[in-house]
């Protein structure tokens, strides 16, 4: 294995854990989020259900179902999260609960659903139904305006509010897909650009080395180049001495042989 591929499998396992360890921080902090999010759009779809109720005092008129329905209904128009929407009043007769205002298939005066109860101030309790599906049960109180001697507000009702967070699994499952594969796109071009760089560096690497050999080689053929010059100025300077000395040495030579002839 060369070094390349080692490189590679370093990085591919440093990238790919640190990715997944931020994917689901992500996703572990962005559901909860998003779950709260959806229990304040029913905390207050019910605030504003009820304070419809007492200030435009539907409970007193003859039969308030229809016009708690309707508006109701616009409610729901506007948050299609809410499955569920109950009003739900003491009854003065028996003491007792009654459903005057509901948006599924249930008549005013109906059994009450059992997870209804009437409360004193807003409630929320997270739940999964028969299928498996999260949802936020919420109970907001409907309180008159007028407060006795104690200053206590008289309790009328209760909306009762059921917020599917199917919605919100949906979107964090497509949230956890889109980040996976945005991560693996971005690990792989990442790993395909540093595998990129790093055979160009390793190119450049051996070029340079290559360069250095040469370099080296040059540099000793100078050196013996140089040594051969040295050589040959040497026997050049050694030629003149002797041509000097012969030319010293003959003169007087021809001189005394002339005499001689």
């Amino acid at each position: 294995m060369d070094l390349q591929a080692k490189i590679s499998l370093v990085l591919a396992g440093v990238i790919l854990p640190t990715f997944l360890i931020v994917t689901v921080a992500e996703n572990q902090l962005t559901q909860p989020i998003l779950r709260d999010e959806m229990k304040q759009v029913g905390i207050t779809s019910g605030k504003t259900l009820a304070a419809e109720i007492v200030s435009r005092k539907l409970l007193l008129l003859p039969d308030p179902t229809p016009t708690i329905e309707r508006t109701l209904q616009e409610l729901l128009y506007a948050q299609p999260s809410i499955v569920r929407m109950d009003v739900v009043i003491k009854n003065t007769s028996t003491g007792g609960l009654k459903l005057i205002a509901s948006n599924v298939e249930d008549e005013p005066g109906a059994a009450l659903p059992a997870d209804i109860s009437l409360v004193e101030s807003v409630t929320s309790e997270f739940r999964d139904d028969e299928d498996g599906v999260p949802f936020w049960d919420i109970h907001v109180p409907i309180e008159s305006r007028a407060r006795d001697v104690n200053g206590v507000r008289k309790l009328l009702g209760t909306v009762h509010v059921v917020v599917s967070l199917k919605f919100v699994e949906s979107v964090a499952g497509t949230l956890w897909r889109t980040t996976a594969i945005g991560g693996v796109f971005s690990v792989v071009t990442l790993l395909l650009a540093l595998s990129y760089f790093l055979r160009k560096t390793i190119a450049n690497d051996r070029l340079l080395r290559q360069a250095e050999t040469q370099n080296i080689q040059l540099t000793e053929q100078l050196h013996e180049a140089q040594r051969q010059l040295m050589n040959t100025e040497k026997l050049a300077v050694m030629g003149q001495l002797t041509a000097s000395f012969a030319h010293e040495i003959g003169t007087p030579l021809n001189a005394i042989g002339g005499h001689l002839q």
